[in-house]
């Protein structure tokens, strides 16, 4: 895990993946979608989540019923139906994933497929299998947007936009040991209070700093 207590990568993902019945999985990913789908303007009523790992669902684990509006990911710009896997699959694992009644009953109404896997590929070998799944995709609907696996690298880059789910999932011991910086504010200490102001201050020429910065991404 890296130094920056409000970053994680690839590696830190053991954590959610350790428990060894998917669940916690599940739920990383689960929150994921909800403080996407609120960070988009998605209604979490379009939201459609399982925390039920061992429920006879057919496949999904989740469904997105619609595009998000304000999509940061670029994988949820059209109507989604997900899966979580705690390890790799195999090519003949992919193909009867895809293929699983819930999964193929929303690919055949336009949904477009995403993998979430917990167990590192390379680029080549992600690419590689997207090409799997978007070949048995389109045997179920050639219509729809191409299939996409997210990996630990994926996801690892997707958490660190959310630093209170970084806090939930990574940290979880320090939950409630934090104070804000609104009570700093009231501090009875001077030195404390001017100490806080600057920091809200630092704190919005830097998010000011990234909205710009992601402007010129966008042009």
């Amino acid at each position: 895990m890296p130094s920056n207590f409000w970053r994680v990568d690839a590696d830190a993902l053991q954590a959610v993946r350790a428990d060894g019945t998917g669940r916690r999985f599940t739920q990383f990913v689960n929150d994921l979608l909800s403080s996407e789908a609120l960070y988009s303007g998605l209604p979490i009523s379009e939201v459609h989540l399982n925390l039920q790992t061992n429920l006879h669902d057919g496949g999904a684990d989740a469904a997105i019923s619609c595009a998000m509006p304000e999509d940061s990911t670029g994988w949820m710009q059209c109507p989604t139906v997900w899966q979580f896997k705690r390890s790799r699959l195999t090519d003949r694992e992919l193909r009867d994933e895809i293929n699983k009644k819930s999964v193929k009953d929303y690919i055949e109404r336009g949904y477009a497929y995403r993998l979430c896997m917990c167990e590192e590929d390379a680029p080549p070998e992600v690419e590689r299998k997207e090409g799997i799944l978007s070949a048995a995709q389109q045997l179920i609907n050639r219509a729809t947007l191409p299939p996409r696996v997210l990996t630990p690298s994926s996801l690892a880059s997707w958490v660190n936009r959310f630093p209170a789910l970084v806090l939930t999932h990574f940290h979880a011991g320090t939950v409630g040991r934090f104070i804000n910086l609104d009570t700093f504010l009231n501090h009875p200490l001077r030195k404390i209070r001017e100490w806080a102001q600057i920091e809200i201050t630092d704190s919005e020429n830097q998010a000011k700093y990234w909205r710009d910065w992601e402007e010129t991404q966008n042009i």
